[in-house]
């Protein structure tokens, strides 16, 4: 996985193939640990482990039945737990902020935009600032080529719209500004064009990542 300089291990009692446990584990982590970036930076060492001791009593599961779909579930469950936790607990972070793209051209370009939006450095210091401003967003977007319907652009924090159908919401600045002091909300961005839809898991940017990085080797 793309998990920026991250090793996670999953372990299990559960009695699996060891093809259906390598392919619970590439459907879940496209689905969580791919979906999350700190700064934008990976490393050679990004790993993701599922391990299994098989020690459990029920039945060995060798197909893709109820049970594999009952495992599916609460694996991905412990990864998007996992994720969140990777996230808030970035360099620095003060925030965890989920991203959710809509009205994309696929789903493709729905992860594609959420991601640029949580590497784009002016989002993540309006993140860390509280700071509910949309323009960053759209800059984010149209920097990396994603295009918008403007008369169906839409972002909301919280449910508290920053900008409807491509209009300022200047009434619901000072809510939204509540919002974003927390440690955590959900900023879901419509684009208007599609059916596609993304997410991204992130965090902010604050002056401890910079005394963090600045002072990597001292």
């Amino acid at each position: 996985p793309n998990m920026a300089t991250m090793l996670t291990f999953i372990m299990t009692d559960a009695d699996l193939s060891q093809e259906l446990l390598d392919k619970a584990l590439s459907l879940v982590v496209n689905k969580s640990f791919n979906l999350l970036t700190v700064d934008g930076e990976t490393s050679t060492n990004d790993s993701a482990f599922l391990l299994s001791s098989g020690k459990s009593s029920a039945s060995l599961i060798d197909k893709e039945d109820e049970s594999y779909e009952i495992f599916l579930k609460h694996l991905e469950s412990v990864a998007l737990t996992l994720t969140e936790k990777l996230a808030s607990d970035g360099e620095g972070a003060t925030k965890f902020i989920k991203i959710e793209v809509h009205g994309a051209i696929d789903d493709a370009e729905a992860n594609k935009a959420a991601k640029v939006i949580g590497n784009y450095p002016l989002c993540k210091t309006a993140f860390y600032g509280a700071s509910p401003n949309w323009g960053r967003i759209i800059s984010a977007l149209g920097g990396a080529g994603i295009g918008v319907n403007l008369e169906e652009f839409s972002v909301y924090v919280d449910g508290a719209a920053l900008v409807h159908k491509g209009e300022n919401v200047p009434s619901t600045a000072k809510q939204a500004h509540e919002v974003m002091l927390g440690g955590k909300y959900v900023l879901e961005i419509e684009l208007g064009k599609g059916d596609g839809s993304g997410t991204c898991y992130t965090c902010d940017y604050s002056p401890e990542y910079i005394r963090i990085n600045a002072h990597y080797l001292s």
